[in-house]
């Protein structure tokens, strides 16, 4: 628009076979600052909204030929003409004119004479009204696609004349036509699913009593009887007087957020490979029965089951037929677990049950028994027949302890000195066990000593920033260079550390030396951003973590953004309020913070919604298994949206191949680390591997998935191109072995020798 049209007040049609009366609006209007055409008859008015867009029409009703009424008519057919103003110039003043020219469109009427100073600003106030009208109306048009985005409707109800007022996504979302919509809060709430009618009352009940806001998640019933999770919100007003008259809110569709937590929340639990309880909830499920059987005076024991020679088979035919034999064998163990009892994964080849209301030890040893029998015959995987037995251990309530986890203890010696016995034996702990006590003090002297000689080192697992192929940081791993035993990895020695408190001891060591080293390579000239260090729940619950940090970065000079301090989830459920200030204390020091083995733990989104995280890092066993598996890949791409929803960085553990790398590039996964870029190293080793920067060309994936997805638009889903897929376009173009093969053999992912 030039600098005369920003001066325009509007532009005027004018339509009157009366050259007087055309010729004294013009100059009225023009004088008024109005641009203004002029026709004497209606087909050339029509005409001329082909090149002429008015914001009014000044339009005579009576001429020759076509009248002002018909005129009208076909102007509101005109696609430039719908929304136009148009006010009918009419010496008529009876009132069956003047209904019969809204009747077909009219917006208002002038009366003739012509009131010459009035007409200005009678067609300035129209063009403004008609502007504030079409921008409302676009408003309107801009929440409501936003609101369709969103999956959020808004709606009011005038509680005392019980009118519910919907917008239209939220008929959308309900699936309900609003002419058949009663507008009633009964209404909404017969399409609330029937389990959760009472409770939505319930909390409108209670907002109106109490004037609080509401806030509730329930389900939802579409008339085609699929139910939809939704989050209801809403404000109460009162009248003058009081009393509570009118509520306006929200409803959102939260299904796949829901979805997604649930899932989460099972895996939280459950192992994910056999579906089983995992060692969380076995051990509350198991306290909760030991306080039963303290009540009622009854005996419980656990089962800890350990597969005979589980390793050879997995050596011997790879471990997708050892994920298969244990998955046939989780499924036995449960054919003869009683209802009541529960039986779980703790990890590897270890199941353990808990049986309660035992009468004595040969009820446990008949049922363990049972279960041994019942793994003796051949298991048949794919072509192979396959044998494996047992070894168990059992432990009884009160005899040999009273908590969950002296029991799954105690169950433990018992199942390994079974080992001793030979395979399919079955072993009662008794006091003789507890020599391992003994062993287990000698271990904890072992590990002081190691402290006080400086026997730990740190190995560093390089990060990689997928976007732009460059080094983007490392996690520090702990190891213990023991002077007889070599090189000991953290599985065998951070358990008994933190059992013990002396991890508290190593976590410092491990903080200081990690930023000194990324001193030392940015005076080198190595540019890395940031260095990652596991913090232990037991460091984060008991020690001063702030000032620890704050000591560390002031003896290193670097900067707080330079380290990323990485947490498990577990560590923060103990304690959330307490968590959450650590949490953000470290924030406003500029420390990042990450969620480590994201998945495995107890995080839900609600409780990632509060917590002051910068970055989650997806456990690798989400990873490992993505290219083989749907469901896998499913809920790693879960996770990497989740994430990208709560506007947190992610980083994927346990990249082993190619195929790997391209999935997280598919679900622009921006960080990744694992054995496919490098290995735990030595400061020494990792500095010469940074000072060559060889990595692989992920950033040409993601050029490539780019253009994947243009040339897809185009193809727009013929068959004969891919189906229209940008990831199955974008590994045909990638160089080497087409990654998209998930399922295949196509990939061999690399073997890892070690873990941190």
């Amino acid at each position: 628009m030039n600098s005369m049209e920003s001066k325009l007040l509007g532009k005027v049609l004018i339509v009157d076979d009366d050259f007087t009366v055309c010729l004294l609006a013009r100059e009225t209007l023009e004088q008024a600052g109005f641009e203004v055409h002029a026709v004497d008859n209606g087909p050339d008015a029509i005409d001329l909204l082909e090149t002429f867009t008015p914001d009014i029409i000044l339009l005579d009703v009576l001429m020759p030929g076509m009248d002002g009424y018909l005129a009208c008519q076909e102007i509101r057919k005109h696609p430039f003409g719908a929304a136009v103003p148009i006010v009918m110039m009419t010496g008529l003043d009876d009132f069956e004119s003047i209904e019969r020219a809204y009747h077909l469109g009219a917006t208002d009427f002038i009366s003739k004479p012509i009131h010459w100073l009035v007409l200005p600003h009678r067609v300035q106030y129209i063009v403004r009204s008609s502007r504030t009208y079409k921008e409302l109306k676009q408003s309107e048009a801009r929440l409501s696609h936003a609101q369709m985005i969103a999956r959020l409707g808004n709606w009011e109800w005038d509680i005392v004349n019980d009118k519910l007022l919907w917008s239209k996504e939220l008929f959308r979302m309900f699936a309900i036509d609003p002419l058949t919509f009663n507008g009633t809060f009964q209404a909404f709430l017969n399409a609330t699913s029937p389990p959760d009618r009472e409770m939505v009352q319930s909390a409108v009940d209670t907002a109106i009593a109490t004037g609080r806001s509401l806030s509730i998640d329930h389900q939802i019933l579409l008339p085609s009887g699929t139910e939809r999770f939704v989050c209801t919100e809403a404000e109460l007003q009162h009248d003058s007087a009081g009393r509570p008259c009118y509520m306006a809110g929200t409803i959102q569709d939260i299904t796949e957020r829901k979805l997604a937590e649930i899932k989460i929340r099972h895996l939280a639990y459950h192992d994910i490979l056999t579906g089983l309880p995992n060692r969380a909830l076995f051990s509350d499920r198991l306290t909760q029965a030991l306080y039963r059987s303290e009540r009622s005076a009854e005996k419980l024991a656990v089962l800890f089951f350990d597969l005979d020679d589980f390793k050879a088979i997995n050596d011997t035919h790879g471990h997708r037929i050892g994920d298969l034999l244990l998955i046939e064998a989780s499924r036995r163990l449960d054919e003869v677990t009683r209802a009541g009892d529960t039986l779980a994964r703790l990890g590897g080849d270890e199941f353990t049950v808990f049986l309660h209301d035992i009468k004595s030890e040969e009820n446990a040893l008949l049922v363990a028994n049972h279960h041994l029998n019942n793994l003796l015959a051949a298991f048949q995987i794919e072509d192979k027949q396959l044998f494996v037995s047992a070894s168990v251990g059992i432990a009884l309530f009160p005899d040999h302890g009273s908590s969950a986890e002296v029991l799954i203890k105690s169950a433990d010696a018992a199942m390994y000195q079974a080992k001793q016995h030979g395979k399919s034996h079955v072993q009662l702990f008794t006091q003789t066990m507890s020599c391992k006590a003994s062993e287990r003090l000698s271990q904890q002297e072992d590990l002081r000593r190691a402290l006080d000689n400086d026997e730990f080192v740190l190995h560093y697992q390089p990060r990689v920033n997928l976007l732009n192929g460059t080094w983007s940081g490392v996690e520090a791993l702990v190891r213990w260079q023991h002077p007889d035993r070599g090189l000991i990895l953290p599985l065998a020695f951070i358990p008994l550390a933190e059992e013990t408190g002396l991890i508290m001891e190593l976590g410092q060591w491990v903080l200081r030396e990690a930023t000194m080293q990324l001193h030392r390579w940015h005076l080198a000239g190595i540019n890395l951003a940031r260095v990652s260090v596991n913090v232990s729940p037991l460091q984060f619950r008991r020690q001063n973590l702030i000032e620890i940090v704050k000591s560390a970065l002031s003896e290193a000079t670097l900067c707080p953004q330079a380290l990323e301090i990485e947490i498990t989830e577990s560590a923060m459920m103990n304690d959330m309020d307490q968590s959450i200030i650590t949490l953000k204390q470290l924030r406003q020091l500029g420390v990042n913070i990450s969620i480590d083995d994201f998945g495995t733990g107890y995080s839900s989104l609600s409780h990632l919604r509060s917590m002051p995280v910068d970055t989650l890092k997806v456990d690798r066993s989400f990873v490992t298994n993505a290219h083989a598996s749907e469901e896998d890949a499913q809920i790693l791409t879960a996770i990497i949206a989740m994430a990208h929803s709560l506007k947190l960085e992610i980083v994927a553990e346990g990249v082993e191949c190619e195929i790997h790398e391209t999935l997280l590039i598919a679900q622009r996964c921006r960080e990744a680390q694992g054995f496919y870029y490098a290995e735990p190293m030595s400061a020494e080793a990792l500095t010469s591997l940074l000072l060559e920067q060889t990595l692989p060309l992920a950033p040409m994936k993601y050029a490539i998935l780019d253009l994947s997805q243009d040339i897809c638009c185009l193809i727009n889903g013929d068959p004969t191109t891919f189906g229209g897929d940008p990831l199955q376009l974008a590994c045909r173009l990638l160089p080497g072995r087409p990654p998209a093969c998930r399922g295949k053999a196509s990939c061999e992912p690399v073997a890892p020798t070690s873990f941190s």
